[in-house]
């Protein structure tokens, strides 16, 4: 009986002399190990194969993106609601000399602590 049929029973286990036991725990370490970097060799060669394949065709060709539209009717309700959230923020009520000239998306940020950091 080797010593990994023995580390399947408790209570052959709880017999072993605690040298076997390291000896034992030094089998199975030694195989997690040794089955990682296999699996770490198998997955390095998907990458090289899958970048020799890819190596073969052409680039695409990148196209130049849409020019933004121009506001319409349409976008007139996003318009009021960025207007009304911009007046809530200062805390006017009223919209005397204030004018949206351009609403601009802000992109997500990286993470929470980012947002944090910003205050």
């Amino acid at each position: 009986m080797t010593l990994l049929e023995i580390f399947r029973d408790p209570g052959k286990l709880a017999e072993m002399a605690p040298t076997d036991k390291i000896i034992g725990a030094l089998q199975i370490t030694v195989i997690g190990m040794a089955l990682t970097f296999v699996a770490l060799v198998l997955v390095w060669l998907a990458v090289r194969l899958l970048a020799r394949f890819a190596a073969g065709r052409p680039a695409r060709e990148l196209r130049p993106s849409p020019l933004p539209r121009p506001a319409t009717t349409e976008d007139s309700g996003e318009v009021a609601a960025a207007i009304a959230a911009v007046l809530a923020l200062i805390g006017d009520g009223t919209r005397d000399g204030f004018r949206v000239k351009k609403i601009v998306r802000v992109p997500a940020s990286d993470s929470r602590w980012s947002d944090w950091n910003r205050g």
